[in-house]
């Protein structure tokens, strides 16, 4: 059985952040990533109310503390801290579930951060909920979520707005929202997300001018608006999927203040004064648009540069971003316009003498969203997805298009300037038998759990008001103890096409503050361009012949051009270490002697598991101005790329991501910020489109120790320090090796490469 929830009240004792560091000390598992921000252990999903107060940046986070790695009921709101963004320290969790018989027995879902009404005490709102005491027995899917728990808006207030940690919170005693409205068929009712607050409150902590707080001032007389993320289904299917009939939308609430006594409304309202507003924020048009929407986000988008407010026609350009997490990974956004609590979507003027413009499109696949969601791809507002990949985007640049070319990022929030951060769940990491589905979601793990209980023993834990918690069975954390990170920071802005197109897409640019964390004087090459031949991926070296410096956890700032006219593409290739034989697992031992592994190897359960080198080649198309991630074994993955051109399609065990990037001409040179933590790969164009994944390069090796600290490099004129390796190589100085290689004639490259230290401001490792 699991482990009982944790303690109900939202403040631990004054050492819990002392305690969730003291795993710290303790070299961390290959692959680690070390500076993005994750709990030291445990499970973590969606990214909660990013929110600027006296000086630090706070970031909340939905996570089950340990030993939990995978998702059950019981979400806590985890919490960290920054002056900078760039560096974090670890705070007490904000909240955590309340005591039997509270309106989050079972967890606290997502939500946002504000101030209240005075201006002053920063205050969460958040969706509390309590599993249902006869939960139906339904398949696993996307929507069991609603079906299983009963959801209710909560909110809490900081117990001392005067500090400026915030490290405790007092919750309001009753729903300022209790039910959904009557009568409408939901399938999800969750997440709050401020969209304008009332007479004096402010989103950005009473310090708009220091935090860019993308929330208009307040003034007298205005409501307060909240969205909740929604979808209605009128026939669901009795497996819980969603009929084809079921939509996404996003609900408006109004009110005059923001909490009150006697608060408790249902879609009438309460004693706050709540009111459903007759008209959504904006809704689904099709099937293809998601049958529900969760973590719903409206951003103000600042033009990039020098980008106009008119296409060339005269059509005002679009201010805002919507976001609404579908239930399969990447989130999907819409350009448009938002007034008084209703998104206007944004549609593009034809271009000359040509169809609509497009957006970025994402490739991981045309399935439904029926079948996506039937197949396991998915989030909820209670853990989401991973390994779905987008959904094929080739509608008008308005939207909808994948927020991000990978396959990962769920559940957005924002702030300021406007910041991004997003969930990035695991993937199967090889050691997965390759007949396993896609990573269950929260509700499809919530629901597997109900129905596979014996109906004696689900009779007995429903009559004692407990259903079991659900199971982890068909997803293994790819270390001991943790899963799950949130991205890097990015900084969104509106971009427009090249030259006269009248298009305008969403820019994603990393964080300038993230230069911090780099470690030494960095590694350098090609600084006059250097030669990248057709054939087999190549080594490179800087000036001095020396090669690069392997590491991993690295920035890598590459150029890439054409050099010779036949030349078609060019690529990076990122290898980990060599072959080698595998740390012995669960799924070692439960393998059958002779089962290949995912991504090829063979081998015959632990006795003869291999580790296969494991690669991404991240490659760009000059002519289609596409960049496609290719996943797999590093061997196969340049041959893949060349076929895949020749129109083969990929072959097993390799994964395909990317897609065309906007606002780049045919031909002309890309520059791109390739992120590398461990397990976590996040590549920014200079075109202005991102893409996260996860690529397990780093195999532990069956009773050994972390490897020691390795120098890969010597201080010098275009040189490196020497780089520490420690917690992050498969062996001793085996970090992650780059090449490149062209496609059809010569290319030429500009690297620099430097190592990324640890995001903790104590420098241990998370």
């Amino acid at each position: 059985m699991p482990p009982p929830p944790p303690p109900a009240s939202a403040a631990p004792p004054p050492d819990a952040d002392a305690d969730a560091d003291a795993d710290a000390d303790a070299a961390p598992p290959l692959g680690r990533p070390r500076f993005h921000v994750a709990p030291p252990a445990g499970w973590v999903n969606d990214p909660n109310g990013p929110f600027f107060w006296r000086g630090r940046y706070h970031l909340f986070y939905q996570s089950l503390e340990p030993p939990a790695a995978s998702w059950t009921w019981g979400l806590s709101w985890g919490h960290v801290s920054s002056r900078d963004l760039a560096t974090w320290r670890r705070l007490p969790p904000a909240l955590r579930p309340g005591p039997s018989g509270a309106p989050d027995a079972d967890g606290c879902f997502s939500g946002c951060t504000t101030l209240g009404d005075d201006g002053a005490t920063p205050t969460i709102l958040y969706t509390g909920v309590v599993r249902r005491a006869r939960a139906p027995d339904l398949a696993p899917n996307s929507f069991a979520v609603t079906r299983l728990c009963v959801e209710r808006q909560l909110a809490a207030v900081a117990a001392d707005p005067d500090d400026p940690d915030l490290r405790e919170w007092v919750k309001r005693p009753a729903p300022w929202l209790d039910a959904p409205p009557p009568g409408l068929p939901v399938n999800c009712w969750r997440d709050p997300s401020v969209l304008d607050v009332g007479s004096g409150g402010s989103e950005s902590g009473g310090s708009a001018a220091a935090a860019g707080a993308h929330v208009p001032v307040s003034t007298p007389g205005r409501r307060w608006r909240v969205a909740l993320g929604c979808g209605t289904d009128p026939a669901p299917r009795a497996d819980g999927r969603p009929s084809a009939e079921a939509r996404g939308l996003a609900l408006v609430y109004s009110s005059e203040q923001l909490l009150a006594d006697g608060d408790g409304g249902g879609g009438g309202g309460g004693g706050g004064g709540w009111r459903l507003e007759p008209e959504p924020l904006c809704r689904a048009r099709s099937a293809a648009e998601g049958a529900v929407w969760e973590c719903p986000l409206v951003a103000p988008l600042p033009p990039h540069g020098d980008c106009p407010d008119t296409t060339a026609q005269g059509v005002a350009a679009p201010t805002h971003l919507f976001s609404a997490s579908v239930g399969r990974s990447p989130a999907l956004g819409w350009l448009g316009r938002y007034a008084e609590g209703r998104f206007a979507f944004w549609e593009p003027p034809l271009a000359a003498g040509g169809p609509p413009c497009s957006g970025s499109r994402g490739d991981g696949g045309g399935a439904s969203t029926a079948e996506a969601e039937g197949s396991g791809g998915s989030g909820t507002g209670s853990g989401g997805s991973g390994g779905g990949g987008a959904a094929e985007s080739g509608g008008p640049a308005g939207g909808p298009f994948p927020l991000d070319l990978g396959d990962l990022l769920y559940a957005p929030q924002t702030l300021g300037r406007t910041l991004l951060w997003g969930w990035l769940s695991e993937l199967h990491s090889p050691d997965i038998p390759p007949d396993t589905a896609a990573p269950p979601t929260a509700a499809s793990r919530a629901a597997a759990a109900t129905a596979a209980e014996p109906p004696a023993a689900a009779s007995r834990a429903a009559e004692a008001g407990d259903t079991p918690a659900p199971s982890p069975a068909g997803f293994a954390p790819p270390g001991p103890g943790y899963a799950g990170c949130i991205s890097l920071p990015r900084v969104l802005s509106l971009g427009r096409g090249a030259g006269d197109s009248p298009c305008y897409h969403l820019r994603s640019d990393p964080l300038p503050e993230l230069a911090k964390l780099r470690t030494g004087r960095g590694w350098r090459a090609g600084a006059d361009g250097a030669a990248v031949a057709p054939g087999e991926p190549r080594a490179v070296a800087d000036a001095e012949g020396r090669p690069p410096p392997r590491l991993c956890h690295f920035e890598l700032s590459l150029a890439l051009e054409p050099a010779a006219a036949a030349c078609r593409a060019a690529a990076l290739l990122i290898a980990g270490p060599p072959a080698a034989p595998r740390y012995a697992s669960q799924q070692d031992a439960a393998r059958p002697a002779g089962r290949p592994e995912a991504g090829g190897g063979g081998g015959g359960g632990a006795a003869g598991a291999c580790w296969q080198q494991q690669g991404a080649l991240l490659a760009y198309d000059f002519g289609s101005c596409r960049l496609d991630a290719l996943l797999g074994p590093a061997g196969q993955l340049a041959a893949a790329y060349a076929a895949r051109g020749a129109g083969a399609g990929v072959p097993a065990g390799v994964r395909a991501l990317g897609g065309a990037l906007s606002g780049v001409a045919p031909g002309a040179a890309l520059g791109a910020r390739v992120f590398l933590d461990g397990s976590v790969l996040e590549v920014f164009t200079s075109t202005g489109q991102a893409l996260a994944t996860r690529v397990y390069l780093f195999p532990p090796l069956a009773g050994s120790a972390p490897p020691p600290v390795a120098a890969t490099g010597t201080e010098g004129a275009g040189g490196v320090q020497a780089s520490r390796q420690g917690g992050g190589g498969g062996e001793a100085g085996g970090g992650a090796e780059l090449r490149l290689v062209a496609f059809g004639g010569e290319a030429r490259a500009r690297l620099e490469l430097h190592e990324m230290g640890s995001a903790w401001q104590d420098g241990r490792q998370p």
